[in-house]
């Protein structure tokens, strides 16, 4: 495609192949865009993507004297991006169903359910998230929970060509702040909850929260839209007004889709649906009392598409839990081992009361709070995990460039002194985690806490593999 008709008001006819933010992905024909960053400064990296083939540059600073090239100077990089992308691409969220899932906690289960109910009901659906993209069996790694505008315009792209029909996934506050979603047409948006999280990138919950409810009131394009709201949560009311278009509520006692009768154990949850299209029964293979929300934000997403409470119940029954959330190790020891991604106060919270529901004889927790990341929330954990858990181990996360006894030590500034006694302190993540296995008898259930599915750690530049769920079973050996 030429950069003229790329960029309104630009009369190069250079023809553009690819679109790249990232200069060690830049191929010959590719548009390179400089994007300031927090870190780095991508026009720093003009000269190598330049070296490598690219034959435009989208950036905020004009063009550098003696610059021999397609230089397109505009007064956002970032809307930039996502207006050419969507150009460059053809519009393909307008050829899919696109569903959008956002909130503090949650986003990565309810995808999967939603995805799951589409599938069992006939339809080819994509997905995009923390855990990566599946685009119908093609799986690929991702940097950010939602990518960056021109990646996830390449992926809708990909999808239709794929032949699927839907896609859904989820949308961070950090990509809707910084518009990496804009441009993409919603056909129903859902929010799970929202919590403190984050409050290093976003000034207060106020500000939190704008982000969030752009989902709700910018993103509809020509189509039907609906807002899918969770009335249980304290901002949901908030968010129900933010909707520009069709609203559908959900909650375990009010709102357009309910349930009753409802029974949680470690790996099941059984409940009665309740919706405006008739009730059913559901049986499905995650445990946590927490999933149950997310179950009815599944469910009343695909209800608003027109699912029967029969496809919905298929659906959710056929559902596997997404890796690293309230997933069980096994064990023949006689105590149970769950490892989650909780790294907020409300997670770990929502988390060890799931636990505490099961009825152990005791509850053991291990967990950190990672460097370079919101401060305030590392005494609330730890007093969370003081008051729900019978034994603690605290250890480090991703320390990244902090030290990780200073991080500690922020958590037990959280733990009342007469809590102290059941608290332990080790830094070496591994070591800690061999130390919470060791200790637990027949009957304890250990959690593993704050990193999930992620199969690494960062300590200073450093990234090394570790993975919590492979360390709990070499402990159980």
């Amino acid at each position: 495609m030429h950069l003229c008709d790329l960029v309104p008001g630009v009369a190069s006819m250079v023809e553009v192949t690819d679109l790249v933010s990232d200069s060690r992905r830049v191929s010959p024909g590719a548009l390179f865009f400089a994007l300031p960053g927090a870190r780095v400064d991508g026009n720093d990296f003009v000269p190598q993507a330049m070296a490598l083939g690219a034959v435009a540059v989208v950036s905020e600073l004009p063009c550098p004297t003696g610059f021999d090239a397609a230089w397109v100077q505009v007064p956002d990089a970032q809307e930039a991006v996502w207006q050419i992308a969507h150009r460059f691409y053809g519009d393909p969220s307008s050829q899919l169903r696109l569903l959008g899932v956002t909130g503090t906690n949650g986003k990565t289960t309810a995808t999967h359910l939603i995805r799951a109910i589409l599938q069992e009901a006939g339809s080819r659906c994509a997905l995009i998230g923390t855990l990566g993209a599946n685009i119908c069996g093609e799986y690929i790694d991702l940097g950010h929970t939602t990518p960056m505008a021109h990646d996830l315009a390449r992926m809708m792209r990909q999808a239709v060509k794929a032949g699927c029909d839907s896609l859904v996934m989820e949308v961070s506050s950090h990509a809707l702040a910084l518009h990496r979603a804009d441009g993409c047409k919603f056909d129903a948006s859902t929010y799970t909850n929202l919590t403190p999280e984050h409050l290093d990138f976003h000034q207060n919950m106020d500000d939190y929260f704008a982000a969030k409810a752009r989902l709700f009131s910018e993103f509809g394009g020509n189509k039907d839209f609906v807002g899918v709201i969770n009335l249980d949560d304290l901002y949901g009311p908030r968010m129900a007004t933010e909707v520009r278009g069709r609203l559908v509520t959900f909650g375990l006692n009010e709102g357009d889709i309910r349930c009753s009768n409802v029974k949680v154990t470690a790996t099941r949850i059984e409940m009665r649906l309740l919706t405006p299209a008739g009730d059913v029964d559901v049986s499905l293979p995650l445990g946590g009392r927490f999933n149950v929300q997310n179950a009815l934000a599944a469910a009343a997403t695909c209800h608003s598409l027109g699912l029967t409470p029969s496809q919905i119940a298929a659906g959710l029954a056929k559902s596997l839990p997404a890796p690293g959330r309230f997933e069980g190790v096994s064990t023949n020891k006689g105590f149970h081992v769950i490892v989650d991604y909780a790294h907020s106060p409300d997670a770990l919270e929502k988390l060890l009361e799931a636990c505490r529901d099961l009825h152990p004889d005791r509850l053991t927790v291990v967990f950190g709070c990672g460097g370079d990341r919101d401060a305030t929330k590392r005494p609330k954990m730890g007093a969370i995990a003081a008051r729900l858990a019978d034994r603690v181990v605290i250890t480090s996360d991703n320390p990244r460039t902090e030290d990780p006894q200073k991080i500690i030590d922020s958590i037990l500034t959280g733990v009342a002194p007469s809590a102290m006694a059941a608290v332990e302190v080790e830094p070496d993540r591994r070591q800690a985690i061999s130390r919470a296995i060791s200790g637990a008898r027949a009957g304890d259930l250990v959690v593993v806490a704050g990193k999930g599915h992620e199969d690494y750690q960062i300590t200073g530049d450093t990234r090394i593999h570790f993975d919590d769920r492979e360390v709990v079973r070499e402990a159980l050996l």
